[in-house]
């Protein structure tokens, strides 16, 4: 018994380790793309052209903030810190600006349009677990959706029946049927044909983890046309408000 204590705990530390390894490509994302525009920018000054240089600066500063607060998360969990989520209560409103804030940086860099409703509903509730978590494990969807669709990302967040949802669709090609079925699995990667190391396969298991931890659940699946043809994806979360 206590071998087996010690080996799930050490098990629980390698998948904290691995999800917020692989976190970090979301902020080196925006700042990337926001560099790379600066730079094309600075070539216009001379014109007199300026473009959004100083909305592409706040961008990679508030990248690189969060950046340096993954690596702190890393090194507590390297040093056997507890999760996060133990024993916390996040405030859902500061949860979804983060999540909105995060999503909008991202689908600028990457070019995608975005749209993001019901944020500003949920100021004065709360659900168990840790607010810096919880914005990663949605941001983790946002950024699987932002990957695969073909112009446009939605998240609607809203709060009824003791729930909070986040819900995040895309106009891609939708999840294939293995997908639906194993999409959360720890290093499932759907599509054989891309390249190695396109995907981890640690996205969406990440943040069914996250969800699981703070007692809720995560639930795939696609959007149909009237004949029947997928035409994007969708990922809800599903996380129970804590009692007041």
């Amino acid at each position: 018994e206590s071998l087996e204590a010690r080996w799930d705990a050490e098990r629980r530390q390698r998948d904290q380790v691995a999800a917020l390894a692989h976190d970090l490509k979301t902020p080196l994302t925006v700042m990337r793309a926001n560099a790379e525009y600066i730079a094309e920018e600075a070539s216009s000054l001379a014109a007199g052209g300026l473009g959004d240089i100083s909305g592409a600066a706040a961008d990679i500063a508030a990248a690189a903030e969060r950046l340096d607060s993954y690596v702190g998360l890393l090194i507590g969990v390297s040093k056997g810190g507890a999760a996060p989520s133990e024993g916390r209560r996040a405030d859902a409103g500061k949860v979804a600006a983060a999540v909105e804030a995060d999503a909008r940086a991202l689908a600028h860099a990457e070019g995608v349009a975005l749209s993001v409703s019901g944020a500003e509903t949920l100021d004065g509730l709360e659900v168990p677990g840790d607010a810096c978590e919880m914005s990663r494990g949605a941001m983790n969807v946002v950024s699987n959706a932002v990957e695969h669709a073909s112009e446009r990302v939605s998240v609607s967040l809203r709060a009824e029946g003791g729930i909070l949802e986040i819900e995040v669709a895309d106009d891609g090609s939708g999840f294939s049927p293995e997908a639906l079925e194993r999409g959360c699995e720890r290093f499932f990667q759907g599509d054989p044909s891309l390249p190695p190391g396109a995907h981890h396969g640690l996205g969406l298991y990440a943040a069914s983890e996250v969800v699981r931890r703070c007692g809720g659940e995560i639930g795939l699946s696609n959007d149909l046309a009237r004949d029947g043809a997928v035409q994007g994806a969708r990922v809800v979360l599903s996380i129970p408000l804590a009692d007041s």
